[in-house]
């Protein structure tokens, strides 16, 4: 379905949070070490020139930026979130480029609109952006 939509509407790139794990090895998704979440690229001709992985995250990479695919499970403590997110952006941060984050976090925040705010939320977004 994701991909059928993405062709019509000529989207290059689909991360996936929670993929079927069948589904992303089958057709040789960029994943993550536990497969939780995946990187589609439609478009090949869009000048990656590279990727890397870590747990729950996938980075894309072009000559001046990258983007990055996450995913963070909501049965995480607090404290293993806030390690994940720590994770994410000392890979962000050593990559010396500017950095696109996208991904299914898990977490509440009134920034992007949610009427419910979480600890998860706040540590996301308020005062982490560079």
């Amino acid at each position: 379905m994701a991909y059928t939509v993405a062709c019509e509407k000529n989207i290059d790139v689909i991360i996936i949070g929670e993929p079927n794990k069948k589904l992303a090895k089958d057709h040789n998704l960029i994943t993550d070490y536990k497969l939780n979440v995946a990187v589609h690229v439609t478009n090949k001709n869009i000048g990656i020139i590279g990727h890397t992985v870590g747990d729950g995250y996938v980075c894309l990479m072009w000559k001046k930026w990258c983007l990055y695919g996450c995913y963070c499970s909501p049965n995480i403590s607090f404290k293993e979130f806030k390690t994940y997110t720590d994770t994410v952006l000392q890979d962000v941060n050593s990559r010396g480029t500017d950095a696109i984050v996208a991904g299914d976090f898990n977490s509440k925040a009134q920034k992007w609109g949610s009427p419910l705010r979480t600890r998860e939320g706040n540590i996301s977004w308020n005062g982490r952006q560079n």
